[in-house]
């Protein structure tokens, strides 16, 4: 009997032993402390190159253009031209009209072309070299449309007409050719400029009158 329980006493202290050993070795590993594994990259998720995994930002984002997302494509681009609304210039975009703006990249309506301008009624004053032509030529000119696109017809009244021509430049031609001024047959010839939607230069010169006449002038036209 003695024995019997010196044998069970063994026993139980040995297992007691095995079960505080394991206890010991699982309280050191739970104090073995977890490693972390540190991606650095950056963590903005405002910018281009955000990474959801990335643990440390190290300032390597990356930020689209202002107006432009992270393809470099416009955000807003109503009318598809690869230009972002809000970098648009609008203006007249056609290197045809007299108002052409070359920074204009989006045409509003304003253009305007030198020959439509020019077809119109005009104020005109006249500073001419000699006492007779400027006393005789109208304050106020027609000028209608010739034959072709370009082609001008200045009506001084009275049956007086000159022919001219513009492009659209607002360069203005008149080439040589021959008109009635009351009693005289005069020849002239001039260059000009429309300078604004409302005022040209004209040098002109009249030349004939029987040898009589050989003046220069400035018309100065205005609407």
């Amino acid at each position: 009997m003695n024995s019997n329980k010196l044998a069970i006493k063994i026993i139980v202290s040995i297992l007691f032993s095995v079960t505080l050993f394991n206890s010991c070795k699982k309280d050191e590993i739970s104090a073995t402390p977890i490693t972390q594994t540190i991606i650095v990259g950056c963590m903005d998720t405002l910018a281009c190159n955000y990474d959801i995994t990335v643990t440390q930002d190290n300032g390597s984002c990356i930020y689209a253009e202002l107006y432009y997302d992270c393809n470099n494509n416009c955000i807003n681009d109503f009318d598809n031209d690869g230009i972002c609304d809000e970098l648009e210039i609008p203006g007249c975009n056609d290197p045809l009209a007299f108002n052409f703006n070359s920074m204009a990249t989006d045409n509003d309506g304003s253009c305007e072309y030198a020959f439509d301008i020019m077809l119109n009624t005009w104020n005109m004053t006249s500073d001419c070299e000699g006492m007779i032509i400027g006393t005789i030529l109208p304050s106020e000119i027609t000028i209608s449309q010739g034959l072709n696109n370009g082609d001008l017809i200045l009506d001084l009244g009275a049956e007086v007409i000159i022919n001219g021509q513009v492009d659209n430049l607002g360069n203005i031609t008149i080439p040589n050719q021959s008109i009635g001024i009351d009693q005289f047959s005069l020849d002239v010839i001039g260059l000009g400029q429309l300078n604004s939607t409302t005022s040209a230069t004209v040098n002109i010169s009249f030349s004939g009158g029987f040898g009589l006449i050989s003046e220069s002038c400035i018309l100065t036209l205005t609407l």
